[in-house]
């Protein structure tokens, strides 16, 4: 039926559907929560106003738009402090950039340029009389927190953004580039143009965009304090690895949802959260061009509720029950908090090769990451072929910018997952841990290690048999102002540090362990030669910069 509110003041708390919507006086107010489904035209007289609170929902149909009259939208962000990002996306028309957050520093709004031709991408600054500069429907804005947030790490403020305009409906494109070049990956960000959520599914299986883009989207959470010990080239740097990913396989998070087994006090997790199959509205994400061409949104695409995982990612994935998924998510950490996911599954649809919906790469990266190799990529997410084969192995990959005790372990696991055992198997000491007994507990010094981890799931893989000896698993590392040496599962027996002309600095005797920890050695920047002697008489000698 035709709405018409001739005036007053209405609230739609649940659900509510028509042909079309006239609003001639008064408000409506769309309850967070509640959804309002409307077939045509929505028409708002100068007098009227139309108020979608957080979380709350309008869908359309039809491939134009028809709408007249502005509706506010309201979107929350939180918790936010000064220096934080919020990546923004417009489901209004003609929203101004700079009075979306007018106490934003005038120089903290950006968009994302992809470059041209073997260009890098980069943060493109819009400048102070940004306040003329509207929204485009369908592309990804990232705006700071306004000025008056607070800057210490303790205090945060839910920032609330208010779009003011015609809402978006109908068939909307936006312009991407893209190349097939696995050196010069284009990059776009782009946004939900709706007032409501949609189905990422949808968004990728459109016929139009299946040939455009890849299927993994990223979305940035923002789950790591900004700090001179990230990645980059300003005093402060944000944390690359905060994109938490999604295709057709499932999510990963950029938190863990458990406590750091090894140290349980660091990361209380406050972002755990995995994408759950819906950008909500107001939302831009990563995606990645295989051409220069279009993408395109539908409002085939958008979907009532499920509009309420807003920069704080949702945490209960869509899954249809039509669709057979078996997955295991592993996560990567280390002592001082540092943590990494990434996601491998058995899926309807994918092949044991490289799959544009099913298989997403490494996005970013900071600290530590963790990743499976597929066709010498490393994949955040690996889809692989049904049925599942116990004889398979997935090969796991690893890069520390930070060298100390880490631990890989399971964070969920569904499926056939649920009765199959996922062994962990360490090439370098010629071990097979089963993740399902617990997290698996390592050394590693710094770089990118490719070759010394892989899942496989038979139990005979496990037994008893004594390694050969490998000089690579004794780790030599500085940490601070000591020297750590780990010998795996060996037992170190003595430990000598000199310097280059020879001369001897330590002498450590009868240690009988597989740890030691070297202390007051000479503060002068030089090179020093550890020798390493193991109770099995192996001698290892390692250079280190001290």
């Amino acid at each position: 039926s035709c709405i018409v509110i001739p005036n007053g003041a209405l609230a739609l708390t649940t659900e509510g559907k028509g042909k079309n919507l006239n609003i001639s006086a008064g408000t409506l107010t769309v309850n967070s929560g509640a959804s309002l489904t409307i077939k045509d035209a929505i028409t708002v007289n100068n007098s009227a106003s139309v108020i979608l609170e957080d979380s709350a929902s309008l869908v359309q149909e039809g491939s134009t738009n028809t709408n007249s009259g502005n509706i506010i939208v309201k979107r929350t962000a939180k918790p936010m402090k000064r220096f934080d990002y919020t990546y923004w996306s417009s489901p209004v028309a003609n929203q101004s950039l700079h009075a979306f957050s007018p106490t934003t520093f005038f120089d903290k709004f950006h968009s994302w340029n992809p470059g041209s031709g073997t260009q890098a991408g980069y943060w493109q600054v819009h400048p102070s009389n940004g306040a003329s500069v509207s929204m485009a429907a369908g592309k990804g804005y990232i705006v700071r927190a306004p000025q008056s947030f607070p800057v210490a790490t303790v205090n945060s403020e839910n920032f609330v953004g208010n779009f003011n305009g015609v809402p978006n409906s109908g068939d909307i494109q936006i312009a991407i580039a893209g190349n097939s070049s696995a050196s010069v990956q284009k990059w776009n960000l782009i946004g939900n143009p709706y007032p409501s959520a949609l189905n990422i599914d949808d968004f990728f299986n459109d016929s139009f965009n299946a040939s455009n883009i890849y299927g993994t989207i990223y979305l940035w959470t923002h789950n790591t304090p900004i700090s001179a010990n990230n990645s980059g080239t300003s005093d402060l740097n944000y944390a690359a690895s905060d994109y938490a990913s999604y295709n057709g396989v499932g999510g990963t998070a950029t938190s863990a949802a458990t406590q750091n087994p090894l140290n349980p006090v660091i990361n209380p997790s406050p972002n755990n959260a995995v994408p759950n199959g819906f950008i909500a509205s107001g939302q831009s994400f990563f995606i990645r061009g295989k051409s220069n061409t279009n993408v395109r949104f539908t409002n085939a695409m958008r979907v009532r509720n499920n509009n309420n995982q807003f920069f704080r990612i949702g945490n209960a994935e869509n899954q249809s029950t039509s669709v057979e998924k078996n997955r295991f998510w592993l996560n990567l950490r280390n002592t001082q908090g540092a943590f990494h996911q990434t996601l491998v599954g058995y899926v309807s649809g994918a092949t044991n090769d490289l799959d544009d919906n099913f298989d997403g790469e490494l996005f970013g990266g900071n600290f530590v990451s963790i990743y499976s190799v597929l066709a010498d990529k490393k994949m955040t997410i690996q889809g692989k072929a049904v049925p599942f084969e116990n004889t398979d192995a997935v090969k796991l990959g690893i890069t520390t910018t930070i060298a100390g005790n880490f631990s890989i372990s399971l964070d969920n696991f569904d499926g056939l997952f649920e009765s199959q055992d996922i062994l962990l198997k360490d090439n370098l000491l010629n071990l097979v841990h089963n993740l399902k007994t617990g997290g698996y507990e390592f050394t590693s010094g710094i770089g990118t290690f490719n070759e010394r981890f892989e899942i496989v799931y038979q139990s005979e893989t496990l037994g008893n048999n004594t390694p050969d000896f490998n000089s690579n698993s004794i780790l030599i590392y500085k940490n601070d102002k000591t020297i750590v040496v780990n010998s795996g599962i060996s037992t170190i027996s003595n430990v000598q540090v000199f310097d280059i002309q020879g001369r001897l600095l330590y002498d450590g005797k009868n240690v009988n362990n597989s740890e030691t920890i070297i202390r007051n050695l000479p503060p002068t920047e030089q090179v020093l030669i550890v020798r390493v002697q193991t109770l099995e008489g192996n001698l290892v000698s390692k250079k280190i910069i001290y």
